[in-house]
């Protein structure tokens, strides 16, 4: 005979499960599991499906390269950041022919809300507080290079660029909603960029920021170009 309390034994449970089953999860741009009550801001999430779902956001990361291409146009930010047409889309997790090297576990892919007046390709960046290579598979020859730097969000001082182990800037200072074009100290070409040659077949930029105000570097675009 049933009682009361084994009554309660039996439902309980089940009412358990059918709450934590109803339960939204999240699956990161990176492919980490984040519960409903993460920071959305910091990065972009999709409706957890199912495991093919994960494994095609991290096959997103991976990237071959024509090193003869010549003209590459890449978009940093997270997986599921709005790219411009014909762009490239480079997150925090790039594997393959383009990968980051150095302090990589803190460095972050991030999305912001779209701001008028902003366009696709400033909107969203990656950013770290500490030293971070950028290595890109190419040809050898001299190259052409624009970055953007800034944050729609708030303002960045005494930010670094280096290119083949030459220093190209360390004192870039963006404003809010300032998005700096990076160049070598006096250019004045427009947009300003700078050259630099490659002779390994790989070309690395590093970023990196010297403290003030704000200590966290931010780069959210970068066009290569052979010359």
């Amino acid at each position: 005979m049933m009682t009361r309390t084994n009554l309660y034994r039996c439902v309980c449970p089940c009412v358990l499960m059918l709450f934590f089953a109803a339960m939204p999860t999240f699956v990161s741009a990176d492919g980490g599991i984040a519960d409903a009550g993460a920071d959305l801001d910091v990065a972009s999430f999709m409706p957890d499906q199912s495991a093919q779902a994960i494994a095609f956001a991290r096959d997103e990361d991976k990237h071959t390269v024509n090193p003869n291409q010549g003209t590459y146009n890449y978009d940093f930010g997270t997986a599921r950041s709005p790219v411009r047409e014909g762009w490239v889309a480079i997150t925090n997790k790039a594997q393959g022919d383009i990968y980051w090297t150095g302090e990589t576990r803190l460095l972050r892919a991030v999305a912001v809300p779209p701001r008028e007046g902003i366009n696709k390709i400033n909107t969203d960046y990656v950013t770290s507080k500490e030293p971070v290579t950028f290595n890109h598979k190419i040809a050898n020859g001299k190259y052409r290079v624009v970055i953007n730097m800034g944050d729609a969000r708030r303002g960045k001082d005494q930010m670094g660029v280096r290119a083949e182990g030459k220093l190209i800037s360390d004192s870039i200072d963006a404003d809010r909603r300032e998005f700096v074009y990076v160049s070598t100290e006096g250019g004045s070409e427009s947009p300003a960029h700078f050259d630099v040659e490659v002779e390994d077949g790989e070309l690395t930029i590093d970023f990196f920021d010297n403290g003030g105000r704000d200590k966290y570097w931010v780069a959210t675009r970068l066009s290569i170009s052979r010359l």
